[in-house]
Formats: structure tokens, C-alpha cells, sequence
């Protein structure tokens, strides 16, 4: 996609991104909506941890097909009109699940919205990517991604103090709020032209560089392991016995120092090695805490405080990377393909863990799973190294 100024009627890079941000936090509150309220949902309806986590799944399944062709679109026709649409499917889908009453209608609610949410995020980050250049694009990118971090704790904390005292319904129609705020930005939102380049969907795809799906397969196993534990690191701190509140606060932890982290490390990624070895931290510290967390109940506090702080050296430094890795013009499509691999990961790794607790009737077997996930994303670093500098020279 090239984009040529308009002059003033082009949104200035603030408002763009100001947009991108917006998206990435309708994305969290819809995604993230079931999981403080998974209990009540499961009590209601009469589900099983393995429903509970499909439904969590089942919202990333429609981007295993739809986000490659997403980020296409989004390199011709534009961010605007691939949000605006994204963000009517996920408002569609969220009002489905809000009034659903058995496990396919939740389903078909969740799907609905997944369609709509995976799209939504690659067209934001693909604008971010395009927006900015340089050392900006490293800070822009670190802000950026406080966004999914933020729209998860908001949504723990908030959604399920509403979920306890009025009800998971009216927490799923709140979770809302941030769709309806983006939708307005949108409309506002002054893209430049979009030029519609002539090359197919598969010969984009082929000629996408090896490091693209690298990081895909990187994004894929930390997400099979964080979305495990977003979504059932509540219902796991309850059988604790911590009340509703803490339980909820504590299974957010994963996402609490990237508030602080992601901002912070923008400034120092200033070159594709460095930003290889934050992410080998911020994948490899994880999987030892994740595998440690089940076998203690005294240290879980300064565990997750451990986990959300190291977690948080991944995202900025792997959403940085396309833009050095890969022509501007394709940026929509790299990140389609980030975005299909993240989608294979939460489809599986909810759905892994929550059968695993069905089966042994609690969490260690699914905690080590967990930290089996991230330590394999550590280990798919390493190649990263070897491309990068075959690419430089």
C-alpha cells in the first residue's frame, strides 16, 4: 500500500494513531470479555472447562482464514473501510453472545465477532506500522502495545465486578464501549489515498519473506500459553479460595508491567538484534514462572508480578520487526499472517488446558503446558538471529 498526502485533509500521525490504539482496545474488552465472567457463564449454562475454553477459541477461528486476506484489504482499500466493517461484526457478534442461552449460540456469537476483532487488529497494527518510521516507530509501537494489556485488566477488573453484581450479560454489553468509541474515530479518521496495487492474494502471499512466519510460529506458542492463562487463570486463583475480585485481578497478571514495560524499551529497540534478545527474554523468563506457579501458594503474587513484567518484553520488539524486515507496501499482509498464526495458538491452547483440567481435575498438568508453549517460542527465536543477517547482507 502507498499512501501519498492529502495536505491537511489527512489526519495528522497522532490521530492515526490515537485510531490504532482505540482498535487494539475494542479488540481486548470483546476478546477478553469471557474471561471474568467465565465462571458465572459456566454455572448458568451448564458447560464444561472445555466448552469454556472453545468459546475463547472459537473467537480467533474465523482469523485463521480471514486475517491474511484482511491485511490484503487493508493494503488496498485502506484502514477505515476494513475497520468500520470489522467493527460492525464485532458489535453484531458480542449482542449475540449477550443474549445467548446454550453453548451455540455463545458459538455462533463468538465467531461473529472474531471475524470482526482479528481484522480489526491487523488493519491497527499495519496502520501503526505504516504511520511511523525510524525511532519512532519503536516508541509508537511500545505505546501501542499497552493497549491489548490495558483492555485486558479494565476488562478483568471492571467486567467483573459488573459480572458479580448485575450479571454476565450486562459485562459482555459494557465490554462494548470501546467498539462504540472507535467506530466514531473512524468516521472522523482522514486516510490518505490508498493506491490499489494489481498483485493477487497468492502471489503477495509467495513472495512473503521466511521471517514473517517466523514470527508468526513465535506469536502463536506465547499466545497458546497467555491466552491459557488469561482465561483460566481466574477460575484457577478461585480454587485458591481468593474471593471473586482478587481472583480476577491476579488472572490479568500476565498483562500488568507492560503498562510500565512496553513504553519503556521503545527508545532501546533500536536495531533488529536487540530486538531479537528482548524477545528471547521476554518468552524464556515465562515458561519457567509458569511452570513454577502450580506448585506453590505462597509466592503467587510475586510470580505473576514476575510473569507480567517479562511477559512484556515480546509484543513491542515482534511488532516492530516487519517493518525492517519486509517492504512498507506489504505491511497489512505481515501482519495478516502474524495475526493467522496468533488465532492457531489461542484456538488450541485454551482448549488444550481446559481439557487437561477436565481430565486430571486440576491446573499443574495445564501450567506446564503452558510453559512447555513458551519455552518452544524461545527456542523458535534462535533462527531469527541468522535470518536477520542474511537479510543484511
Amino acid at each position: 500500500m502507498e499512501n501519498t498526502a492529502q495536505g491537511p485533509k489527512v489526519s495528522r500521525p497522532g490521530f492515526a494513531f490515537a485510531v490504532a490504539y482505540f482498535s487494539l482496545l475494542a479488540f481486548a474488552f470483546v476478546f477478553q470479555s469471557l474471561p471474568p465472567v467465565l465462571t458465572h457463564i459456566l454455572a448458568e449454562l451448564h458447560l464444561d472447562h472445555a466448552q469454556g475454553g472453545l468459546l475463547m477459541g472459537l473467537f480467533a477461528l474465523p482469523g485463521i482464514f480471514l486475517s491474511i486476506p484482511g491485511g490484503w484489504l487493508a493494503d488496498r482499500y485502506g484502514v477505515k473501510i476494513v475497520g468500520l466493517m470489522s467493527l460492525s461484526l464485532m458489535i453484531a457478534g458480542t449482542l449475540v453472545v449477550a443474549s445467548g442461552s446454550s453453548f451455540w449460540a455463545l458459538a455462533t456469537g463468538r465467531l461473529i465477532a472474531g471475524i470482526g476483532a482479528m481484522t480489526l487488529a491487523v488493519a491497527a497494527a499495519s496502520l501503526i506500522s505504516t504511520t511511523f518510521s525510524g525511532p519512532k516507530l519503536g516508541i509508537a509501537m511500545g505505546f501501542y502495545n499497552t493497549g491489548m494489556p490495558l483492555g485486558t485488566i479494565l476488562s478483568f477488573v471492571g467486567l467483573g465486578a459488573v459480572g458479580v453484581n448485575f450479571g454476565w450479560r450486562a459485562a459482555l454489553l459494557i465490554s462494548l464501549t470501546a467498539s462504540l468509541i472507535t467506530v466514531a474515530l473512524l468516521i472522523a479518521f482522514r486516510e490518505p489515498r490508498v493506491h490499489h496495487r494489481h498483485a493477487s492474494l497468492k502471489a503477495s502471499l509467495f513472495s512473503m519473506s521466511g521471517s514473517i512466519w517466523l514470527l508468526g510460529l513465535i506469536w502463536l506458542l506465547f499466545n497458546a500459553a497467555a491466552i491459557s492463562f488469561l482465561t483460566f487463570g481466574p477460575d484457577f486463583f478461585s480454587t485458591l479460595n481468593y474471593s471473586a475480585a482478587m481472583s480476577t485481578l491476579m488472572g490479568s497478571s500476565i498483562m500488568w508491567g507492560a503498562l510500565i514495560v512496553s513504553p519503556a524499551i521503545g527508545p532501546f529497540m533500536t536495531n533488529v538484534s536487540r530486538k531479537i534478545k528482548l524477545m528471547v527474554f521476554g518468552t524464556a523468563v515465562p515458561a519457567a514462572v509458569l511452570i513454577i506457579m502450580p506448585s506453590t501458594t505462597v509466592w503467587l503474587l510475586p510470580l505473576g508480578l514476575a510473569l507480567g513484567l517479562t511477559a512484556s518484553f515480546l509484543p513491542p520488539p515482534l511488532f516492530s520487526l516487519p517493518a525492517e524486515l519486509i517492504d512498507k507496501e506489504k505491511q497489512g499482509l505481515a501482519f495478516g499472517v502474524i495475526t493467522t498464526c496468533l488465532n492457531i495458538g489461542v484456538l488450541v491452547g485454551p482448549f488444550l488446558i481446559g481439557l487437561s483440567r477436565d481430565l486430571t481435575g486440576a491446573y499443574q498438568l495445564g501450567f506446564w503446558l503452558m510453559g512447555g508453549f513458551s519455552a518452544l517460542a524461545t527456542i523458535s527465536i534462535a533462527p531469527l538471529f541468522w535470518l536477520s543477517k542474511k537479510r543484511a547482507t
